[in-house]
């Protein structure tokens, strides 16, 4: 009888062991959010690892997401996916969360209401265009624009019902097709196309002044909607601690701060706009 209960105890104890073994550390996985973006120069991008290196993720959201979490004593696991499967993924609780996304065209997921960056609007047009600055879409009346399809400006453009829109599905198409002139003009993020040294190309200029601006957010699951006060007073900080600014240089030619004041204008302009388009949704 001593036999079979010393037997039993070994048996249970094992057991014990290999169960809790199994379970994670709840304090680790919970400081650690697995939070998705898609490509985004300058806010996001991976570079090409090599064989056996992890990817390395670059960007100013990128950073000061890793900033921010480092503020509230957590990490973030970083992940690139094409924008509407990064949202749809946060909106079915697949991800955590998203560094960037834009408000208007989601649903499902809880946002930070401090925001950090958005797209700045830029028509684009070939060198030899009659266009020499921004009028207003009415300009572009009976003529070809093209746009990134799904991007945060198919809506906008759509206002002038005589503008023909060209969709393209890479980035990389909005350039060629105006330094081909196979469109009369195309409209992208300013700060990208000086990202990646496209404003370097002469056969291809921006129309002054820039044309909209929309603002982005980061923004969390359903599950982690806890989440969001934190990170606002986090985003906050970094804004007021001069980090936000340090974070913007390391990444373009000028600083968070002095780009919002060059910017106040044209978000004043856009306002009204994104506030009609929240309404309408």
């Amino acid at each position: 009888m001593l036999r079979i209960l010393g037997a039993l105890l070994l048996l249970i104890l094992a057991f014990s062991t290999q169960t809790s073994a199994s379970i994670p550390d709840e304090k680790v996985t919970d400081r650690t959010l697995n939070l998705c973006y898609f490509k985004w120069q300058p806010y996001g991008h991976k570079l090409d690892a090599r064989p056996g290196t992890d990817v390395q993720h670059r960007g100013i959201a990128v950073d000061v997401a890793r900033k921010a979490a480092e503020l509230q004593g957590k990490q973030v696991n970083l992940h690139q996916e094409p924008y509407k499967r990064c949202v749809a993924a946060v909106a079915e609780n697949l991800y955590d969360g998203t560094i960037y996304y834009v408000p208007n065209y989601d649903i499902g997921i809880h946002r930070v209401q401090e925001s950090f960056m958005g797209h700045v609007a830029a028509f684009f047009v070939h060198a030899e265009s009659p266009h020499l600055g921004y009028e207003g879409l009415e300009q572009f009346s009976r003529q070809t624009v093209a746009v990134l399809r799904g991007g945060s400006s198919v809506a906008w453009l759509q206002q002038n019902p005589d503008l023909n829109l060209y969709k393209v599905n890479r980035q990389d198409y909005l350039w060629q097709m105006v330094r081909g002139k196979r469109v009369d003009a195309s409209i992208d993020d300013y700060l990208t196309m000086r990202a990646i040294g496209k404003v370097a190309d002469t056969s291809v200029r921006a129309l002054r002044p820039m044309a909209r601006y929309a603002p982005t957010y980061m923004g969390f699951s359903e599950k982690n909607k806890h989440e969001v006060s934190a990170w606002n007073q986090a985003i906050q900080q970094l804004k007021s601690n001069g980090v936000m600014d340090r974070i913007y240089l390391d990444h373009i030619y000028i600083s968070y701060s002095e780009l919002q004041e060059r910017l106040a204008p044209l978000k004043e302009k856009s306002r009204a706009y994104n506030q009609k388009a929240t309404a309408d949704k």
